[in-house]
């Protein structure tokens, strides 16, 4: 949860002020411009996150919920 609300959302802004700074730099750091065409341009919105990371979170989620509930079942059968 900590990664998709909050390091996901970091990331972008963080980019987001490098190219601000590149912009303002006149050219001198270069930095956002190699990110950028590694990765495109970030959009400004960050509240809205990319479906990838719904796919690659989602099952992860969902086995650690089912592992807990059959550990908790476990617990209760064996107290």
């Amino acid at each position: 949860m900590i990664d998709v609300c909050y390091y996901s959302r970091l990331l972008l802004g963080a980019v987001n002020a490098l190219v601000k700074i590149e912009k303002q730099s006149d050219g001198l750091v270069e930095l956002s411009t190699r990110v950028q065409k590694l990765f495109g341009t970030p959009k400004e919105d960050a509240s809205r996150l990319n479906w990838q990371i719904y796919v690659f979170y989602v099952p992860v989620a969902l086995f650690l919920l089912c592992a807990t509930g059959v550990s908790f079942c476990q617990a209760m059968h064996r107290g």
